[in-house]
């Protein structure tokens, strides 16, 4: 796109890119695998998942009731409130359901975010500080975590171990703090997240690790029930060193070849904290500056951060960020998490700039409304307004998600093209 620069028209290069530092599901797509195995597993899966029939169990036949009480127990040593609620709700509704239909499938539990969420904060935990580097993968399918997990038996005291016993030193807010995983988790919004009711909010911490307990369970026991021989870790040891373990090393060295070096500014979205110090360790940062938020969140690890060319901004070191000043024109109750935006004020030239990198929710509903209040104060302040972002727009037109052709007419109607 074509900029006015300091007074000279020239072209202005810009890249927005979500690295998605928290996608770390080896099985999440297709992929090529030299394997008939891995195309049958996957197919099986498939199969069993669209039609259950019998293998559609009770919950409580995958996870007992041991492991419940054990599980209680535990949120309970954490000093945690309402986990007889919880326990309430096991007996009443959750122990009954069916794996599959009553729980894999159920869209109440999608849309209540009682799985996604904690998952979001424990999928992955990158250490930072001395053991910075080291990913730390809660025992689950969906992740690195290749450990031996034949079954649920297996699988469970691990599980216990690293929710409720391995400290994990993480980056909260630029500091650093000592947290177990189980210590990770917060409320859901009800704001947020409507489905859920006010009594689940309340609930929503040992409600949230009881639904994660609970579908990590069934995976393993789904793909052990598949694939008995074990043939299905072998092949996520594979996927895993194929695709992820050197993820943060390929996204660096893409950052570093020419088509994205030579941007004068860099929107990415979904960072991991030790992320920023691995580029800021690196030979892209002195050629660029690596520019993350204030309250950088180490817990989640989705923060946005912005990458500036020094030779365009050569007076980057006099860039101010601006997030709370434009978090004051954001309507309460549109529910931004720590990191999910970075705005800055920089000098170039004879402009000021306000540059914006943003992360949406799932559903995008959050976009329009922050693209607004960066538009509001750069009118304001007199800024000229470049905003990246990860919208999270829908193709088809569907209730309480952001559909594309709106995002389209918001950001037009804004000047922003």
């Amino acid at each position: 796109t074509s900029f006015t620069m300091g007074g000279n028209s020239s072209k202005f290069r810009t890249c927005t890119w979500n690295i998605a530092a928290v996608n770390n599901n080896p099985f999440e797509y297709w992929t090529t695998y030299d394997d008939p195995s891995y195309k049958k597993l996957m197919d099986e899966l498939e199969a069993l998942i669209a039609n259950p029939g019998d293998f559609d169990v009770p919950i409580e036949e995958v996870f007992p009731t041991e492991l419940f009480n054990e599980l209680a127990a535990a949120m309970r040593e954490q000093g945690w409130e309402h986990v007889d609620a919880v326990e309430q709700i096991w007996d009443d509704q959750y122990k009954s359901l069916n794996i599959i239909s009553g729980f894999l499938k159920a869209k109440d539990i999608g849309s209540k975010r009682l799985i996604s969420m904690p998952d979001r904060f424990t999928n992955t935990v990158n250490a930072v500080g001395e053991n910075g580097g080291i990913a730390h993968c809660r025992p689950t399918v969906i992740n690195n975590f290749t450990e031996e997990t034949r079954s649920v038996a297996q699988w469970w005291p691990l599980w216990k171990r690293f929710m409720f016993e391995t400290p994990i030193m993480v980056c909260v807010k630029k500091s650093l703090s000592l947290l177990k995983p189980c210590e990770m988790l917060s409320k859901i919004s009800r704001k947020k997240y409507p489905a859920l009711t006010e009594d689940e909010e309340e609930i929503s911490i040992p409600l949230q690790t009881l639904a994660l307990a609970l579908f990590d369970a069934i995976l393993i026991h789904i793909l052990n029930l598949l694939s008995p021989d074990g043939n299905w870790l072998t092949m996520k040891r594979r996927l895993c060193d194929a695709l992820f373990v050197n993820k943060q090393k390929r996204t660096l060295d893409i950052l570093m070849t020419e088509d994205y070096s030579s941007c004068d500014v860099l929107f990415l979205q979904e960072v991991a904290a030790n992320f920023v110090q691995l580029a800021e360790d690196s030979p892209l940062s002195k050629t660029h500056a690596i520019i993350a938020p204030a309250n950088l969140d180490g817990k989640r690890d989705q923060n946005s951060v912005i990458i500036l060319k020094k030779n365009t901004f050569k007076n980057h070191a006099a860039c101010r960020e601006v997030t709370s000043e434009v978090m004051e024109f954001i309507p309460d109750g549109t529910g931004l998490m720590d990191g999910d935006l970075i705005v800055l004020s920089i000098p170039l030239g004879s402009k000021d700039y306000v540059l914006a990198s943003f992360h949406g929710d799932t559903n995008g509903i959050q976009t329009i409304p922050v693209m607004e209040a960066v538009e509001q104060y750069a009118t304001l302040k007199g800024l000229h307004p470049l905003f990246g972002c990860d919208a999270n727009a829908t193709k088809k037109k569907e209730t309480n998600k952001l559909y594309f052709a709106d995002f389209v007419e918001a950001y037009t109607s804004k000047g922003l093209v």
